[in-house]
């Protein structure tokens, strides 16, 4: 697992509990930011990442579409339901 640090994981920790975005994703990803290596496939790890972002990016539109009064996405409804993606 990559190296983070405890604030950091609580918060990856939060993304991941609130968009089922995996916060190992992120964390692999800052990991090589840091320090310009990565553990394991760099392209499965790039593939998690970007899926991490889909899950973020559809769950943020469902809350702002919910906050606004619109009728929630389908698919941030599919993903509340589907959580251990």
């Amino acid at each position: 697992m990559a190296r983070s640090l405890p604030r950091e994981r609580e918060y990856l920790a939060r993304v991941e509990e609130l968009t089922g975005a995996k916060a190992e994703a992120f964390s692999r990803i800052y990991s090589h930011r840091e320090t310009g290596a990565i553990e394991g496939d760099s392209l499965a790890a790039y593939d998690a990442y970007m899926h991490a972002l889909e899950k973020v990016i559809v769950a943020l539109d469902g809350m702002v579409r919910s906050a606004n009064g619109s009728e929630r996405d389908t698919r941030f409804l599919e993903l509340q339901s589907s959580r251990c993606l």
